[in-house]
């Protein structure tokens, strides 16, 4: 059994535009003892939400999660006019520095697969792996087929788009994973109330991201420089949008591998949290 996670906080300064800055405070939680597995949470949510995989890590790595800016259960440091990747990136080098332990083997899902990649770019040394289940990175898509995937999946986004308006964050938010995860719709209702409760406190965010501005788009050409180990994972089951950008990434990085989860989509990490582990561990000791 995982002894009780210890929990750190960790003291970021950011500049936010080109004079002024801010500290905030990131909720870390780690167990174990070794080289650092750092696990980035994706949207509406925190580092609750890799809790079951850090479970089966074995203890001899120090599986570490954190609460990126304006998630978690934390008072926000501003109105969030701040929220971006490119502020999530800057928080990550600083996590990883802060708690002196690079180079980590990178785990990501989803939103946080921009972040760690954009990290990995400006400071390559700080990551001996990258392992990314559905990095969400739109920027790599280009043509008609994307083009086609990316409206089909917005398009299912409405209902909760809908709710966003009418002021209901919490509900959305179980409106948009249970798209993303291709469930049907109320499913998320049924599912621990500890998992919904995150969803429901993580829903506030999803008005600043959707008004966050895009920040530096990142490039093939600027991919093709980076040369850390690199496992990309995509579910047999997931939208065409997914499958789209996990195989963009590996086309563009030079030294990148392409799993398939079969029998699942974007829920991977969540609904088979050991197999998922069984893959990263395995990756980071080749």
């Amino acid at each position: 059994m995982q002894p009780a996670a210890l929990y750190v906080t960790v003291t970021i300064l950011v500049a936010f535009g080109s004079s002024t800055s801010a500290d905030t405070t990131l909720k870390t939680v780690s167990d174990g003892d070794g080289p650092v597995m750092l696990f980035v949470h994706g949207s509406i949510s925190d580092h609750r939400a890799w809790d079951p995989i850090r479970a089966a890590i074995p203890m001899d790595r120090r599986a570490v999660a954190y609460d990126m800016r304006y998630f978690g259960k934390a008072d926000w440091p501003d109105d969030g006019e701040s929220f971006s990747v490119d502020t999530h990136v800057a928080d990550l080098i600083e996590v990883i520095e802060a708690l002196d332990a690079g180079p980590v083997d990178l785990v990501t899902w989803s939103y946080s697969g921009e972040i760690g990649v954009k990290a990995a770019l400006q400071r390559p040394e700080l990551f001996r792996t990258m392992m990314h289940y559905e990095p969400v990175i739109g920027s790599l898509l280009s043509g008609a087929e994307a083009e086609a995937a990316t409206k089909d999946l917005m398009s299912r986004f409405a209902p909760a788009v809908a709710l966003l308006k009418e002021g209901d964050s919490e509900t959305a938010a179980l409106r948009f994973v249970e798209v993303v995860f291709k469930w049907d719709d109320g499913a998320a209702e049924a599912e621990p109330a500890e998992w919904q409760e995150m969803l429901r406190q993580n829903g506030r965010t999803l008005p600043i991201q959707f008004a966050a501005p895009p920040g530096h788009q990142v490039t093939c050409e600027e991919l093709a420089a980076l040369r850390t180990p690199t496992l990309v994972i995509e579910g047999s089951e997931t939208h065409a949008r997914y499958s789209l950008m996990a195989e963009a990434l590996v086309a563009c990085l030079p030294n990148a591998t392409l799993q398939t989860f079969e029998g699942y989509g974007h829920d991977g990490p969540y609904s088979a949290p050991d197999e998922v582990a069984e893959r990263l561990v395995t990756f980071a000791e080749r």
